[in-house]
C-alpha cells in the first residue's frame, strides 16, 4: 500500500525511497510500546546521546536515548525497561528504537507507582513552596526521627557535637524500612510534633529503591504537610528523591549535610562573640584609663582650689610678713643703738657740758624710744590690719558667719542648679561638720 502502483522495472525505487516507505510503515503499524531486555554495545557520544542494543537470549535491537529524554544512566549488562517507538535510520537502512523513557528493570514498577503518587500529591498542592514552613535561623532544640542503630544518626550526632554541642537532641526511634516502617514513622512524627521542638529531622542512610520505598507513602506525606513543626529530610544519597523529600519543608542531600544545616554558624558566631568581647574589653580599658586621667586632672584642680590650700598659702604669706616686720624692727633698733654709741663717742671727744649733754642724750633716748615704740605700734597695727584682712578673705571665716558651700558626692562644687537632678545626694560643708542632703526638686527658674 506504500509502494506506488507506478513502480515497475522502468520506474524502480531508490534505497532512500524504500527506507522512507518502511519508516512510514513501522510508524503506522507499531506505535509506542514498552520493552525489556539487557543493555549491550553501549556507546555515549560527546553530545550526551546514548546508543546501545537491547537483547535477550535469541535477538537484539538497536536503541537510541537522546540526552533530552535521559532520566537515568544506562550501563552495559543492565536489565532495563524502556518506552519508545520504532524508527528507521534511512541512511543505513537500519531499524532502531527511539527511547522516550528508560527505567531500571528492578524498579520499573516502583518507579511508575512513584510517579503516579507524585503527580497526585503535586496536583493537591502538597509540594507547593508557599505551604512550606521555614526552619528557624537559630536552632537549639531538635527531634530526630530515625533508626537509633543506623549510620545516619552516628554521622549527624558527630557533626552536631563538633559544630554546635549546645543543641538539645531528642531521638525518636523508628524503623526506616520494611512493612512496619510507615506506621512507626507516623507515630514518631506525631510524638515529636507534640514535644514543641524547633525542627524535626526525618533521616536514614542510603539504600536501594526498595529499601527507601517506605518514604514514598501517601499517608506519611500528608502527615508531614500537616505538622506544625518544620521538617527537614535527609534520606539516602544525593541522587535519591522520595515523596517525603518533596513534601518536607527543607531537604538535605545527606544525613551529614543535615547535621551541618542544623548546627548553623555556632562556631563562627562563637568566634565572632569572642572577638567582640575582646574588642569591648579593650574599649572598656581605654575608657577607664581616660576617665582615670580626667579624675587625676580634676583632683589636681580641686586640690589647688580647695579652701585649705588657700588658707595654707595665706598662712605662709603671714609668716613671711611677720618675719619682714621683725627684721625691720631689729634693724631700726640696731641703727638707733649705733647712733647712740656714736653720740657717746662724740660727747667724750668734745667734753661738753656733761649735765646738759646727759639731759639731751636722755631726751634723745626718750625720743628714740618714743619713735621706736611708735614705729613698732604702727608696724603692729599694719600687721594686725593685714591679719584681719587675710582672715576676712579666708573661706573658713565666711563659714563662721553662717555661710556654707555645697558639693556633689564626687567633690564637684555646685554653683548652678543645672549641675544636679532630682533625688541626687549632695554634701554641704559648714563651719563644723558636713550635711548630706537629697534633691527634692530643682527650681530652674
Amino acid at each position: 500500500m506504500y509502494i506506488n502502483s507506478t513502480n515497475n522495472a522502468q520506474n524502480p525505487l531508490s534505497p532512500s525511497q524504500l527506507n522512507q516507505a518502511l519508516a512510514k510503515l513501522l510508524k503506522s503499524e507499531l506505535n509506542s510500546f514498552w520493552l525489556t531486555g539487557e543493555v549491550s554495545d553501549l556507546f555515549c557520544s560527546n553530545a550526551g546521546h546514548s546508543y546501545f542494543s537491547v537483547k535477550d537470549n535469541d535477538a537484539s535491537i538497536r536503541c537510541v536515548l537522546f540526552k533530552q529524554q535521559a532520566t537515568m544512566t544506562v550501563e552495559n549488562g543492565q536489565q532495563i525497561i524502556l518506552f519508545g517507538y520504532l524508527s528507521m535510520y534511512a541512511p543505513r537502512g537500519t531499524v532502531q528504537i527511539n527511547v522516550l523513557k528508560a527505567l531500571d528493570a528492578g524498579s520499573g514498577l516502583l518507579q511508575q507507582q512513584f510517579l503516579q503518587l507524585k503527580q497526585k500529591l503535586e496536583l493537591s498542592g502538597l509540594f507547593d513552596q508557599t505551604n512550606k514552613k521555614p526552619l528557624p535561623k537559630l536552632i537549639d532544640d531538635i527531634g530526630i526521627i530515625t533508626s537509633p542503630n543506623g549510620a545516619a544518626i552516628k554521622d549527624i550526632l558527630e557533626v552536631i557535637k563538633r559544630k554546635n554541642p549546645l543543641i538539645n537532641i531528642t531521638i525518636y526511634p523508628t524503623a526506616v524500612q520494611g512493612h512496619t516502617a510507615v506506621d512507626d514513622m507516623v507515630h514518631a512524627l506525631n510524638r515529636a510534633d507534640q514535644a514543641n521542638h524547633q525542627t524535626l529531622l526525618l533521616t536514614r542512610g542510603g539504600g536501594s529503591q526498595e529499601d527507601l520505598w517506605c518514604f514514598n507513602d501517601e499517608r506519611l506525606a500528608r502527615l508531614m504537610a500537616a505538622l506544625k513543626t518544620p521538617v527537614l529530610t535527609a534520606i539516602g544519597h544525593e541522587r535519591d528523591i522520595s515523596i517525603a523529600d518533596l513534601t518536607a519543608d527543607e531537604v538535605a542531600i545527606t544525613p551529614t549535610a543535615a547535621g551541618e544545616r542544623l548546627s548553623g554558624q555556632f562556631l563562627e558566631n562563637n568566634q565572632l562573640l569572642r572577638n567582640q568581647a575582646e574588642y569591648l574589653n579593650l574599649l572598656m580599658q581605654n575608657t577607664l584609663r581616660n576617665n582615670q586621667q580626667k579624675i587625676d586632672v580634676f583632683s589636681y584642680r580641686l586640690q589647688k582650689r580647695h579652701p585649705s590650700t588657700h588658707i595654707s598659702q595665706q598662712h605662709h604669706q603671714l609668716n613671711h610678713l611677720t618675719h619682714l616686720l621683725n627684721r625691720a624692727a631689729m634693724q631700726h633698733r640696731d641703727k638707733a643703738k649705733s647712733q647712740l654709741n656714736q653720740y657717746k663717742i662724740n660727747l667724750q671727744s668734745q667734753r661738753p657740758d656733761l649735765e646738759r649733754l646727759q639731759s639731751k642724750v636722755k631726751q634723745n633716748l626718750q625720743f628714740m624710744q618714743h619713735l621706736l615704740k611708735s614705729k613698732q605700734q604702727k608696724s603692729q597695727y599694719a600687721l594686725h590690719n593685714q591679719i584681719s584682712q587675710l582672715a576676712s578673705l579666708s573661706p573658713l571665716s565666711v563659714l563662721t558667719r553662717g555661710y556654707s558651700y555645697t558639693t556633689k558626692l564626687n567633690g564637684e562644687v555646685i554653683v548652678d542648679q543645672q549641675q544636679v537632678k532630682a533625688n541626687e545626694l549632695i554634701e554641704t560643708k559648714l563651719k563644723s561638720g558636713k550635711i548630706l542632703s537629697k534633691i527634692v526638686e530643682r527650681l530652674d527658674k
